[in-house]
């Protein structure tokens, strides 16, 4: 129980890393070339889509790859 809790903390800890590096990049390089020019805007769409896609990407390879073959 107590190393699930701790592989659980660990892989939380990733990835906040790589959302945190994604939104620095962001605006370090100043956004994209997509023309907007709102960097604040384009930071908070790179957040929901790492945040919140991510993990729901995750569970749906998840479901696919455990999903019993017949």
């Amino acid at each position: 129980m107590l190393s699930v809790m701790i592989e659980g903390e660990s892989l939380l800890n990733d990835g906040v890393a790589i959302l945190f590096y994604e939104i620095f990049e962001e605006i370090i390089t100043g956004g994209d070339s997509s023309g907007s020019g709102d960097l604040a805007v384009e930071v908070v769409k790179k957040f929901f889509v790492i945040a919140v896609g991510g993990p729901i990407f995750g569970k749906q390879i998840g479901r696919a790859s455990c999903r019993e073959r017949v």
